[in-house]
């Protein structure tokens, strides 16, 4: 054995803390040596088990630089630390696993657990190109700067300097003139970054483009189709599920708008209206810090679970970042770190009731990453992201019952109530902005020479929002609806990683159907669900956590005709 491949697996260190600045030539060793050993079925078990050693702690180095360049977008040096991290590990490590898939590839071995992870490897390994490393470290960058620009948007509102984040609740203000102001304030903010955005937008799209040139695909969408390990539902299962939005949501939510309109006593609801509350009310302020956030969600999942609520406590101090403040990059996730065995969650916390829900959110998924921690190889605890959104969508739903205080939450019943039927709106919301959103990513990379073009791009969002919220009046301000698409970070970071919200939406309103009926069995087959990982395919994932993947206009009217008698049972006690 060579001196480069003498290597102890065994010391590899116990925390990603410890490689923070590692370089590629402290990695490489490792992966040279599995590279260089004898696979057979009496080693593929002692192989899998290192490859998965090495690669979680390459992936938590990643996920914690990422994490702490969202932090404060503004620190210059941990944007270096990371574009560093990207340009000059990422791709000499993407080219070495690359090679150790197709190792095992090659072996002919399927060894227990791995049949579905494995076809995973088999269409990466089709669509890999060594040419488009450089190309994707290029993206990373433009995604980056994109994060950058979003992070330090920030408006002088009524004489305080504040984030786009801490206008979100100031349009939800019982004074409709103050909501106007908040919601204008945000979008000419984003105005003033125009031109740039434009840029970084032109600059993905080529890169894209060219990235799937190279693999010999027709277009970026079929690039991507199976990278995201799409195999169980095709391009035409999304254009069913936005027919069936428009046949069974959009008429639904529609008239939900317009009955807010009159509630509101206006003749139209304007984009500044669709927050209101429809009794004029203050919003729900639920916690004044995150410290009381994090100690009531607690106590929610302990109620709900106390296997959930331990593994919760186990995520307080540095693996909750849950606060907004200057210079933090937008949005929300939850992020692993497999080396310690936790799940590192980050937000935007401003004191609403949407934080509550975030955190039930982002907490799903951290319950999704313990559920998988016992499996052995890190592959198959890649789980496919329409079950992973089930996970935090599910658990949004299956805490709602424990938003009173005397279960441990934030509200009296009246407010809990409230707080529900909002949430339930927000479901109706989500399943129409993914089918606009999903069609214009479709658009895009249908037709990338109109789909780099901003000002294109804007009027075909335009076009789409319109048709699937029709109940929202822009009239006069049409340039803020179709421009909106710039603020969906998804769009310019995640591309088509969309569609998997409105999917997994309609699979946890049937884990929450089924709660209804037998509150145990459905945690349990919850849990089972989350257990799986990716060991098995996405209707199997599905069907073992008691749901069915459904893109059909019968189970969209079975959950909106749920969701309509929800809201009917909860209005009395919410305005009594």
């Amino acid at each position: 054995m060579s001196a480069l491949h003498a290597v102890d697996f065994n010391s590899l260190p116990g925390s990603g803390l410890a490689v923070l600045d590692w370089t590629w030539e402290q990695y490489a060793p490792f992966f040279s040596e599995l590279e260089g050993r004898p696979l057979d079925s009496a080693s593929v078990d002692a192989w899998l088990r290192d490859l998965s050693r090495i690669s979680d702690l390459l992936y938590e180095h990643s996920s914690r630089l990422r994490n702490i360049n969202g932090a404060d977008t503004r620190v210059e040096e941990n944007r270096l630390r990371l574009e560093k991290h990207q340009s000059e590990v990422l791709p000499q490590a993407f080219m070495a696993g690359q090679r150790l898939k197709e190792k095992l590839l090659a072996s002919g071995l399927t060894p227990e657990g791995m049949q579905f992870p494995l076809r995973a490897m088999r269409a990466e390994a089709e669509r890999y190109r060594e040419e488009n490393v450089a190309l994707q470290v290029e993206e990373s960058k433009l995604e980056n700067e994109y994060n950058r620009i979003s992070g330090s948007m920030s408006v002088d509102f009524e004489g305080r300097e504040v984030t786009l984040a801490e206008l979100r609740p100031l349009q939800m203000d019982p004074d409709r003139s103050r909501r106007e102001a908040a919601y204008m304030a945000a979008v000419q903010r984003v105005d003033q970054d125009r031109d740039k955005l434009n840029e970084i937008w032109a600059g993905l799209v080529d890169l894209r483009v060219k990235t799937a040139a190279n693999a010999g695909c027709a277009n970026f969408r079929d690039y991507i189709w199976p990278l995201k390990h799409r195999f169980d539902y095709t391009p035409d299962d999304c254009y069913s599920y936005a027919r069936s939005v428009e046949a069974t949501v959009v008429p639904y939510l529609a008239g939900r708008m317009r009955r807010l309109a009159e509630r509101l006593g206006v003749d139209s609801l304007r984009p500044w209206d669709v927050n209101a509350d429809p009794l004029q009310r203050q919003p729900l302020r639920p916690f004044s810090d995150v410290s009381e956030l994090e100690e009531r969600c607690a106590g929610i999942f302990e109620q709900l679970d106390p296997e959930l609520g331990q593994q919760f406590r186990l995520l307080h101090g540095e693996q909750l970042d849950l606060a907004n403040r200057p210079g933090k990059a937008p949005g929300g996730w939850c992020s692993d770190y497999p080396v310690i065995k936790r799940p590192h969650i980050f937000m935007n916390s401003v004191g609403i009731h949407d934080d509550v829900q975030t955190l039930f959110h982002e907490a799903g998924h951290a319950f999704h990453g313990f559920a998988t921690y016992n499996l052995p190889y890190s592959a198959q605890r890649s789980a496919y992201m329409e079950f992973c959104e089930v996970a935090s969508m599910a658990m949004e739903l299956l805490a709602g019952p424990f938003l009173t205080t005397d279960r441990g939450g934030f509200y009296s019943p009246k407010d809990a109530a409230r707080a529900r039927i909002e949430h339930f709106d927000r479901i109706l919301y989500i399943w129409a902005m993914v089918a606009a959103g999903d069609a214009f990513q479709h658009w895009i990379y249908e037709n990338p020479e109109q789909g780099r073009d901003a000002a294109q791009c804007a009027k075909v969002f335009g076009e789409l929002w319109s048709r699937y919220f029709p109940a929202i009046d822009f009239s006069g301000i049409e340039k803020w609806r179709d421009w909106h698409w710039q603020r969906v970070l998804h769009y310019y970071v995640v591309p088509f990683y969309y569609i998997e919200y409105g999917i997994a939406q309609l699979g946890a309103i049937q884990v929450w159907q089924n709660s209804q009926k037998d509150p145990v069995s459905a945690l349990a087959a919850y849990k089972r669900g989350l257990a799986l990982g990716g060991t098995t395919n996405l209707p199997d994932l599905y069907s073992a956590a008691g749901i069915r993947l459904a893109f059909d206009e019968g189970t969209f009217k079975m959950a909106v005709d749920g969701i309509a008698s929800a809201i009917a049972e909860l209005e009395p006690l919410a305005e009594g």
